[in-house]
């Protein structure tokens, strides 16, 4: 008779629940996605740059040409995006297109990408996962994948065309290298190519290719099996990679313009002397008596190394926002929700940030303290020690970045779901020999997964209404006019140039025939700080942009808060009449839409 920790019985289980996994991921593809534009213009505004970034190269533009140019006209707004997301986005619409419209199988795409991406990362989660650890362990993992808020209820969520998810399946894919034994320099040459083309697709998960690489150092200097050929494998791969995928994304003729927003001279760069330091430990390690000679070979060949390329990289140390003027920074870090630092969100109250931090923090507290536990018991086993230290390492990372910017926590994302599977394995096998360690587990892992859930539960619809109160008067909150009713309804007046606040410049893009001058993008100073200064600010600096910009028209939200209530935007959205501005009927009679009559 077969008990639940047979491991028969533990396989059967794992399957069970990665294929209900599965299941549910098609069917809320196909339950959900009869509106994919409108999820769309509900999602993220960087999903709906992609999409149109895609439409565009499929209308003519460009492979090496980034410029949205219905932003920002008619120069247009040059993006710091790769191609090579929307090449595979591409790969999806291409054979659709070929018995479908553009605009359907474009549309199509918006479900079945992030869908492709989700049952990619649960089907590598759940079999690697097995083969280490064993089924039960991956059966939390793939729950892990499944509800822990930034993976598939965010990024992976549909309308998810944005270069985050593709990040956290190549940074997964990194990981599970580190974690797999046997052959070792393939394993190497995945690793470090899996990390080649996320550096080609964004520079986010530069710190977590580093720390990959030095865990490959550390295990030559330690001189571990295998270790040596891995190491080849991730540095030729890595530094071999970022060049080759940089030449075939990047005009010849901008091959030496430096860029801190994108891989560019600075940072291949630092991935080849990454190579040259991997190549190098692999050649010195035998020669060299003991693990300290080798570290502190190791660092004086990494102190003349960087020394060597300074020149270059100095320029880019402060990331790519260093050199914008201080109120357009203060405009990133203070209203693109993702981009503030974590723990100011979570002490407001909000679900979002709950749901990265806290199912993060716990999963961390307790896999560690399993860790640590089982080195001072000498009770693990030396491989599944250095497993879980390789995948805490990560996982820290990603929290302590987060505290950073909330959106930093993907650092981690590589290592969360399996160490929530390694949390919630005790209780999962029912035959447990400490009761008393299961009643403990069972409540703070059961947190892991389901507090985000809890919490928005008990936040009802406190918040999300939209309105502000401010003494007697409350305030329609301005992204309550997202909806994509409204947005449309702005295609029942001429094409024009609309000033909007920057928020709403992407939906208007994908939704209307109008052009735009705003939106949340750091390579155009003008169009960040022209959605929000102008509309926090005076009337003076309204008129002055307006002048500026030469806009045909100034769309507001009716009754919304602009800054203040005592702004000038704010009291025009409130009716207050005002020369130069005409009320244009037609859109919805929740928007204003203003014509400029005087610039």
């Amino acid at each position: 008779m077969q008990t639940p920790n047979d491991p028969a019985s533990q396989r059967r289980l794992f399957l069970i629940v990665t294929g209900f996994a599965l299941v549910v991921t098609v069917l809320k593809a196909v339950i959900l996605g009869h509106h994919p534009i409108d999820f769309l213009a509900a999602a993220d505004n960087d999903s709906i740059m992609r999409y149109l970034s895609v439409l565009a190269w499929f209308e003519g533009q460009s492979w090496y040409d980034m410029t949205q140019y219905r932003m920002l006209p008619p120069e247009g707004l040059d993006l710091h995006w790769s191609r090579y997301v929307d090449l595979g986005i591409a790969l999806i619409v291409s054979p659709l297109a070929q018995v479908l419209s553009l605009e359907a199988a474009l549309s199509a795409a918006i479900v079945l990408w992030p869908t492709f991406l989700l049952l990619t990362l649960l089907l590598l989660t759940g079999t690697v996962s097995c083969r280490i650890f064993g089924p039960t362990v991956a059966l939390g993992a793939v729950l892990g994948v499944l509800l822990w808020p930034p993976i598939a209820p965010n990024y992976f969520a549909i309308g998810g065309l944005d270069h985050h998810n593709v990040q956290i399946l190549l940074a997964t894919v990194m990981v599970f290298m580190l974690l797999l034994s046997g052959r070792p320099l393939m394993r190497g040459v995945v690793g470090g190519g899996a990390a080649a083309l996320s550096l080609a697709v964004g520079l986010e998960m530069l710190p977590p290719i580093a720390l990959a690489g030095l865990i490959l150092v550390a295990g030559v200097i330690l001189r571990h099996p295998e270790e040596d050929r891995a190491l080849v494998g991730f540095s030729l791969s890595l530094a071999l990679g970022t060049v080759v995928l940089y030449a075939l994304q990047i005009p010849a003729v901008e091959w030496l313009v430096t860029r801190c927003d994108e891989v560019s001279p600075p940072f291949i760069a630092v991935t080849l002397l990454g190579g040259v330091l991997g190549l190098l430990t692999v050649a010195l390690a035998p020669l060299l008596p003991n693990p300290l000679t080798r570290s502190l070979v190791f660092l004086a060949a990494s102190g003349v190394g960087i020394a060597l390329i300074w020149p270059l990289l100095a320029n880019c140390l402060y990331g790519p926002y260093a050199s914008l003027p201080a109120e357009v920074q203060a405009i990133i870090t203070d209203r693109i929700e993702e981009a503030r630092p974590i723990l100011e969100p979570l002490f407001e109250g909000n679900e979002g940030a709950f749901g990265f931090f806290v199912p993060t923090a716990v999963t961390l507290v307790l896999a560690s303290a399993m860790w640590i536990s089982g080195r001072v018991s000498n009770e693990q086993a030396p491989a599944f020690s250095r497993r879980l230290g390789i995948l805490l390492m990560f996982g820290w990372l990603g929290l302590f970045a987060g505290l950073h910017q909330v959106r930093l926590t993907i650092l981690g994302a590589s290592a969360i779901p399996l160490l929530m599977g390694l949390v919630l394995a005790p209780f999962l096998t029912r035959n447990n020999a400490q009761p008393l360690r299961r009643l403990v587990l069972i409540p703070l892992g059961t947190a892991t997964i389901f507090a985000p859930a809890l919490f928005g539960l008990l936040a009802g619809t406190e918040g999300r209404a939209g309105n502000v109160a401010i003494g007697e008067v409350e305030y329609v909150k301005a992204s309550s006019c997202r909806h994509p009713d409204l947005v449309r309804s702005l295609n029942s007046v001429p094409p024009g140039v609309i000033l909007s606040s920057s928020n709403l410049g992407p939906p208007i893009l994908l939704l209307s025939h109008h052009k735009v001058l705003t939106g949340p993008y750091h390579r155009s100073i003008q169009a960040m700080a022209d959605g929000v200064l102008p509309f926090d600010g005076y009337e003076t600096e309204m008129r002055a942009t307006l002048a500026r910009t030469g806009a045909d028209y100034l769309l507001l939200c009716r009754n919304a808060l602009y800054g203040t209530a005592a702004s000038f935007t704010t009291a025009l959205a409130g009716g207050a009449a005002a020369t130069g501005f005409t009320a244009v009927f037609g859109p919805d009679p929740k928007l204003l839409l203003l014509q400029v009559g005087e610039k």
